[in-house]
């Protein structure tokens, strides 16, 4: 299971499984509260040629998926489609789902629908429907559905990487995470807010301050706080020491400079069997920081 979206007091999960609570389900699927399979929701053969990598619900029910998936209840699509609240392809479903190359040419990862209910779209294509789309475009949802909105994010593109996920705020912007470094040529490493027409909202810039790594996902709370999730918490360990590697006496060097800490920074490392025998600590220089373990495997920090 790659993602879940609350659909009333059950949930819609996306992934890359065969079988699910049970049940016979390819890659979507309705779980009830307690985790049971829900048969009321039934997308027939499901996704099949690849994974469902986001679910986006309308105020309908209805349910946008984006992957990398080449069939949706039996219907031949390009990586996007759209089921009923049922689980159903047809009616309002058979106009999205308009077949083979004419949706993305590559794995989408995000989904998301905007304030005017348009579905926002991020991922790896480079193309939609034939158009140029650099990893991000709108979707029409009403009038043609299925077809690219060409008057949305002129000019705007991400460098560098492309989302894997996005969250609409209640003002309608949208906060987007992924590999990128930059959108529209402005540096924004791994996490940018735009407004609803896709420009860049240069008041926010939290990644200025993430350590190196990748973003994955992002959530909000009721107050507005927002988390992300990812790798740059922690990478794989000793590999990513490329200067020194394993030192004597079980010791492995961290760089401020290869790792993204900040003087004062807490650091702990872990792994099976790890024995830190210094407990959490402190980055006290730019350069070399030593740390004595048994069998690391990451490091966390604080």
């Amino acid at each position: 299971v790659s993602t879940i979206i609350a659909d009333g007091a059950n949930y819609v999960v996306g992934g890359n499984f065969t079988s699910i609570a049970g049940a016979t389900r390819s890659s979507i699927a309705r779980l009830t509260a307690a985790g049971a399979n829900d048969a009321t929701f039934n997308p027939g053969t499901g996704a099949v040629g690849g994974a469902v990598n986001a679910i986006a619900r309308d105020a309908s029910g209805n349910f946008y998926l984006a992957g990398s998936f080449t069939n949706l209840n039996s219907t031949t699509v390009s990586r996007i489609g759209m089921l009923n609240s049922d689980g159903s392809a047809n009616g309002a479903a058979a106009t999205f789902n308009t077949g083979t190359g004419v949706g993305a040419d590559a794995t989408l990862r995000a989904a998301v629908l905007d304030s005017t209910s348009q579905l926002i779209i991020g991922g790896d294509f480079l193309t939609y429907r034939n158009a140029t789309n650099n990893y991000y475009a709108r979707v029409q949802t009403g009038g043609t559905p299925g077809n690219a909105d060409a008057n949305y994010n002129q000019g705007q593109e991400f460098g560098g990487g492309s989302p894997t996920a996005a969250l609409r705020q209640p003002d309608g912007k949208l906060v987007i995470v992924g590999t990128f470094t930059s959108y529209n040529g402005v540096s924004r490493n791994r996490v940018v807010r735009v407004f609803a027409d896709g420009a860049l909202d240069g008041s926010f810039d939290p990644a200025a301050t993430l350590p190196a790594g990748t973003v994955d996902a992002v959530a909000r709370d009721s107050s507005g706080n927002l988390y992300f999730g990812g790798n740059f918490n922690g990478t794989a360990f000793p590999a990513t020491v490329t200067s020194k590697q394993l030192l004597a006496g079980n010791q492995a060097e961290l760089t401020a400079a290869s790792h993204g800490f900040v003087v004062g920074q807490s650091v702990t490392v872990s792994g099976v069997d790890s024995i830190f025998n210094q407990g959490p600590v402190a980055i006290a220089a730019t350069t070399a920081n030593t740390f004595t373990f048994i069998r690391p495997s990451s490091y966390t920090k604080s």
